[in-house]
């Protein structure tokens, strides 16, 4: 038994030393693992764990076991771990010196520290053949996510069911609206989880009966991959074949920059978009009728980039100025042969290793609309954005994409692109809400793709005090579109966002990016009090017949009540 830690991998930025990472030679020499068994809770508390490792080493002493654990193994416990290898991946918050921003749960931080070090692990030449997750927090979600996009190579994925959250939910009677966003999502990453594993592993046949139940309700089939654990467990944790990973031809993409005066910035992005570019691919700058003399630094910048080198990068210029939404749309509109469109503002940047990750992940999932990566903040202010997969139960407290996703031209045409009137805050937000609740999938991908730019002064912190009616223009926008063209998805959807345009004038959602919001002011509700009283006063001096009055005062009597008035 041998046990190590590590932390590794995805937020490897260029102006940090990993001092994080365990030495190479404190890990195991690369081999091929019979199975990956993680487990992110103290393993003293996990008898069931414990029991599968000595079943499993009685069964087959020599096969090879990786145990992935979020805590130091206690020395009490060493003995029962039969012979297996434990490799600590303590759930971070920080990388790098840099706060980690969406995976508040602890449980999900371990999902996403076992993710890096199978990566770390497989760099180095191991592989992997059946990877075991318990089914709470969602321990295998990033790890399943990342095979999908083609990052992990494992030959399945196996859940081991113990208690969803959402049963647990069901079984309390517990209120949605007590849990907070994270925990929602927590809770529909779990069933995606459950949805997407080769095999689903229980010991209770009552518990599989309510996961049955629930797979039924969100569209997936769990009994054909269930499997109970009884002997030999070797052969229930066979994985089952997967056909091969076909790997497509590269789609063209077009890259479309919007510029507002930032020619000072604009060729740092460049550069980096260059990087990613492949032979095919276009690069075009749409200018937003900026100043003169910013237009002009502009056109100078672009043509000395095309001297010095390929592919060129073309220039379109707006007559006037009308926002970003605009400047994007109208650069979709002026590609040539783009199948692809990767969005990234003039004074942010591309990572390329992460820009080939989501451009891999589009290619070999023809289901998706949509992906994006991590974003790295840097400037005024630095952290790490994790962003996530779309939620209707957080689509409308949260974006779950940042500025700089690749989308299919097709989805974004027939989205009829980014909505122009939305010039101040949240146009990308209101269009990857329309992309979700029209039926297109969009997906994060478990890499670094966009660099942002925080500066002392920005579109949206320079606005901050009208993010409340920007927000409430997205509702209210969502609440008029006509999304999928089935009338019955198009109403719910309509029916969410009033029911959020409500809870943000209350005061009851999350604050959005930038967003502040200020306290209602005590003496504006005896204002309102006083005009209720005067009003009374005047109805009754007024010369009305008597079933005006009545039905006046009746009026006044329920708003004072709606509006908790009381009558001095």
């Amino acid at each position: 038994m041998r046990v190590s830690a590590m932390t590794a991998g995805f937020f490897n930025e260029q102006d940090w030393a990993n001092e994080a990472n365990c030495p190479e030679d404190s890990l195991p020499a690369p081999r091929r693992w019979d199975l990956v068994l993680t487990c992110g809770e103290q393993l003293d508390a996990r008898r069931d764990a414990l029991e599968l490792l000595a079943a499993l080493a009685a069964e087959a002493p020599g096969r090879a076991i990786l145990l992935i654990c979020a805590e130091p193994v206690d020395p009490a416990v060493k003995e029962a771990l039969a012979g297996a290898c434990a490799l600590v991946a303590p759930p971070r918050q920080n990388a790098f010196g840099r706060y980690v921003h969406f995976l508040q749960s602890r449980a999900l931080r371990f999902a996403f520290s076992a993710a890096e070090l199978l990566a770390a692990l497989q760099a180095r030449g191991h592989e992997f053949a059946l990877v075991c997750c318990g089914d709470r927090g969602a321990e295998g979600f990033f790890i399943e996510k990342m095979r999908r996009h083609g990052q992990l190579r494992f030959d399945g994925l196996a859940v081991r069911l113990q208690g969803l959250t959402a049963l647990a939910l069901e079984d309390e009677a517990t209120p949605l609206h007590e849990l907070n966003a994270e925990a929602r999502n927590q809770m529909i990453e779990e069933i995606v989880c459950v949805q997407r594993a080769d095999l689903l592993l229980y010991r209770d046949e009552a518990l599989f009966a309510q996961v049955e139940k629930l797979g039924r309700r969100f569209g997936f089939d769990a009994r054909a991959r269930a499997r109970q654990e009884t002997a030999p467990l070797w052969s229930v944790l066979r994985a089952p074949p997967r056909p091969a990973l076909a790997e497509p031809a590269n789609l063209p993409v077009g890259f479309v920059i919007p510029h507002f005066n930032n020619a000072a910035l604009i060729a740092e992005c460049l550069a980096s978009v260059r990087a990613c570019a492949e032979p095919g691919d276009e690069i075009l700058v749409v200018d937003d009728a900026s100043r003169p003399s910013e237009k002009q630094a502009l056109r100078e910048s672009v043509a000395r980039l095309n001297v010095e080198g390929a592919p060129e990068i073309a220039l379109h210029e707006l007559p006037r100025n009308s926002g970003p939404a605009a400047a994007r749309n109208a650069g979709v509109a002026h590609l040539q042969r783009a199948e692809l469109v990767q969005f990234i503002d003039a004074d942010d940047a591309l990572h390329p290793d992460g820009f080939r990750a989501t451009r891999r992940a589009l290619r070999l999932n023809p289901d998706l609309a949509m992906v994006y990566g991590l974003q790295r903040n840097f400037g005024a202010d630095r952290f790490y954005w994790v962003t996530m997969d779309p939620n209707p139960l957080t689509i409308f407290d949260e974006n779950f994409c940042h500025s700089a996703p690749l989308v299919r031209r097709a989805a974004y045409a027939a989205l009829g692109g980014q909505q122009s009137a939305l010039r101040r805050h949240y146009e990308d937000w209101e269009f990857n809400i329309r992309l979700a609740l029209s039926g297109f999938a969009a997906e994060v991908v478990v890499a670094q793709t966009q660099q942002y730019r925080i500066g002392a002064a920005t579109r949206t912190f320079d606005q901050a005090e009208k993010t409340n009616q920007s927000r409430q223009a997205l509702f209210a926008r969502m609440a008029r579109e006509k999304l999928s063209g089935d009338p019955h998805r198009d109403r719910l959807a309509a029916t969410l966002a009033v029911y959020a345009a409500k809870l943000e004038h209350a005061g009851l959602l999350a604050l959005a990016a930038g967003q502040r919001r200020t306290a209602p002011e005590p003496a504006r509700r005896i204002v309102e009090i006083a005009h209720v009283v005067d009003l009374e006063e005047r109805i009754k001096a007024q010369p009305l017949p008597s079933w005006r009055k009545k039905l006046a005062r009746l009026s006044l009597s329920v708003a004072r009540r709606i509006g908790r008035a009381r009558r001095k």
